[in-house]
């Protein structure tokens, strides 16, 4: 059974309606709303897995996802395991680039192409991160991230529930914001 997907106008009502809420509130609307086509985005950093752990409270079947760029330290696989054994039932899904893709451009442009210049840091960016997040993302209808407003000035104007032009249309939820 599809989700009828909001639009610009419900997104921008539902961002007023949300500002003064806790984030717990903003997690169960969308998982009440989206489950089970919506997933979190998390690079386990402290706001992903804060998030992961409010909405492990209400589903403890939430679908998380993050991208392995193949390039990820250890420390973060091994956060992953014991996030793992704190959350049996959470569906933890490890996106990778294509590894054909990926191949050809390590044969063309080296390991570390992304720090030679600045269009090879965005054509790696494209095929280890983009690209699988993409993918995965059109695979959902809405998709729920650790973004807070002071993180970043590009960040100041973000809503607690935006449309991701970029990705479908597809419900882009920021409930820290």
């Amino acid at each position: 059974m599809a989700v009828e997907l909001i639009d610009e106008l419900e997104a921008g009502e539902l961002s007023v309606e949300f500002e003064g809420e806790e984030p717990q509130v903003v997690l169960e609307w969308a998982i009440e709303r989206f489950s089970p086509r919506i997933a979190i985005s998390t690079a386990f950093q402290v706001d992903g897995v804060v998030v992961l752990d409010m909405a492990a409270e209400i589903d403890p079947e939430i679908r998380v996802f993050s991208v392995d760029t193949g390039r990820l330290p250890q420390e973060t696989f091994d956060l992953i395991e014991r996030l793992r054994k704190r959350y049996p039932r959470m569906q933890l899904e490890l996106l990778a680039p294509d590894p054909l893709h990926l191949q050809r451009l390590v044969a063309r442009k080296g390991p570390n192409l992304f720090l030679e210049s600045v269009e090879n840091r965005l054509l790696c960016c494209n095929i280890r991160k983009v690209q699988p997040l993409t993918r995965h993302l059109a695979t959902l209808d809405a998709w729920i991230t650790g973004l807070r407003r002071d993180q970043w000035a590009t960040r100041t104007n973000i809503r607690k529930v935006e449309i991701d032009h970029d990705h479908g249309a597809i419900v882009k939820l920021n409930p820290l914001a």
